[in-house]
Formats: structure tokens, sequence, C-alpha cells
């Protein structure tokens, strides 16, 4: 964040204070000082959690939060291990269960959240998103996505689906890749979600996407000053949300009977013919 920008205002019904945005700028992030703030944005986000999950729950939706209640949020301390903190979240994602069995089958730490595409509500300086957020380390989840979109039998039927799931998501709604730096998160790509409604775009966003390098987020962003994100409102507009995003997770959300990882290495379909046929031309 500009030091020099103006100071956040907020309504007296706004959720989040602006000292809950300002603790994650530049000047505040990995201060331990402000350890103190953080805790009071992990207290609002858990509060947010007790008002949703039960309705998640009463959904069905097959999403956990973490097992170990003090991590249900992301780090929001400073320490040797997190030394600098840029935003938090409140994340759901797959079961302690499946995660494991993820470990025995992968051979990899499996048991950390980050390794898993989740449904999140996160906070940072300027905004607070209601997201689907697939992690650089969720590479099973980023692989299958991948192999969904690229080199499945079925791929011209997923790429349809998944461009009509992205494009109900309403015109405040992004998607976007994103790789870390020393500095924080760096823009790859991102597009309006709505652009989706051109197979164009996800042949762009599909050759860009590396998941073991990238971070790809589709969600809403809303400005602190938004009036959705008051007191009374907050907890209804996450639920709206999630209830799109939901379907787009369990697209990408690897699981035994969701398991398009081999397909990944195929190469982006060219166009056969007048009836644009896509089905797979080459491997990499």
């Amino acid at each position: 964040m500009d030091n020099s920008s103006p100071e956040i205002t907020l309504s007296e019904t706004a959720y989040f204070a602006p000292a809950d945005y300002a603790v994650f700028d530049a000047r505040h992030r990995s201060e331990a000082l402000y350890n103190e703030v953080r805790a009071t944005v992990k207290e609002k986000l858990l509060r947010l959690h007790d008002r949703l999950y039960p309705e998640m729950l009463r959904r069905k939706w097959r999403l956990s939060p973490h097992w170990h209640k003090g991590w249900i949020i992301s780090p929001w301390y400073i320490s040797p291990q997190t030394t600098s903190i840029s935003s938090m979240k409140l994340r759901y994602a797959k079961p302690r269960a499946l995660m494991q069995r993820m470990e025995k089958l992968f051979q990899d730490e499996f048991g950390r959240f980050h390794a898993h595409a989740m449904l999140a509500v996160s906070i940072d300086d300027s905004a607070l998103g209601i997201e689907l957020f697939i992690p650089s380390e969720a590479w099973v989840d980023g692989q299958n996505l991948r192999g969904k979109l690229v080199g499945a039998p079925d791929s011209y039927d997923f790429r349809r689906q998944f461009c009509q799931m992205v494009t109900a998501l309403g015109f405040r709604a992004r998607v976007q890749i994103e790789e870390r730096t020393d500095e924080g998160q760096g823009a790859v790509w991102g597009k309006r979600a709505r652009a989706f409604e051109s197979p164009a775009l996800l042949a762009t966003a599909t050759a860009l996407y590396r998941p073991q390098k990238h971070d790809l987020r589709i969600g809403t962003w809303y400005r602190p000053d938004d009036p959705l994100l008051c007191q009374t409102t907050i907890n209804r507009e996450v639920l709206d949300r999630f209830e799109q995003l939901y379907p787009l997770y369990q697209f990408v959300a690897w699981d035994p009977t969701n398991d398009y990882r081999r397909y990944a290495v195929k190469r982006w379909p060219r166009a056969k013919g007048a009836q644009g046929d896509t089905r797979e031309s080459s491997t990499s």
C-alpha cells in the first residue's frame, strides 16, 4: 500500500474496521507489534465461521474447516516460520480422511490446508474476497483441473461446463493467476469472469497456468466500504457466493472419483474442421 494513500473510512455497521485492513499493508505485515490487531481479525473470521458452518453442514457441502480449531484461520501472528502476513483466510477444504489418503497415495505433505483447493474468505490491505483458491502447493488439484480442461476424453464438455460456471458468478467476479514473490503476490493474468463466454479466453488462461508454480483464484473482491460487508449482511453474502463457487470447487478438487491428473500433460487441443472438433492432437 502507498503510504500516501488516504485512510480507509467505513460506516459504523461495517463488519471489519479500517485497522483490520491496514494491518496487512507493507508497513505492518512483518511487525510482531501488530499481532494483537491480527488477533482481532482472527476472532471476527471465527465469528463468521460460527454463523456460516452450520448452514454449510445443512446444505451437505463436502467441505471441512481445519480439524484443529486453532488453525481454522490461516496464520495470524509473526513467528520464525511466518515472517510476513499480507492476508488472512477463513478456509474450507477436503475432509481430513481424504487428505490422509492423499498423503499415502502421493507421498507428500497433504495434511496442510495450503496443499488443497479451498473455498475461502480472505482479507488483505485493500479488499475482502470470497473465492475458490487453488494454491501453488495444491498441485494435485491444479493438475486435475488442467487434465479435465485439456486432455481428458470429455474435455470439450468439461470446458463448456467450466465456462458456464465461471460466467454465472456475475459481473463482479474475476479469474486471477498469481505468482508469489518476495514482495507478496504478483499478478500473472486476470480477467472478469463474464469474459469466459469466449472459449479463446479459457485457452489463454490454461496455456499460462502452471499448477506447481501459480496460485489460481476465482471469486469476487469487495472494497472495504461495500455495503454488503456490513454486520447484518456479510454472512448472507458469503453463503450466496460460496453457493455459486461450490460446483467449481467440486469440479476442481481431486478425489478418487474425480481423477484426471494423467491427462494434464496434454497440450491445448487444436480445432479441426468446420465443426470445431477440439479433441487432443498432441502431447508435451
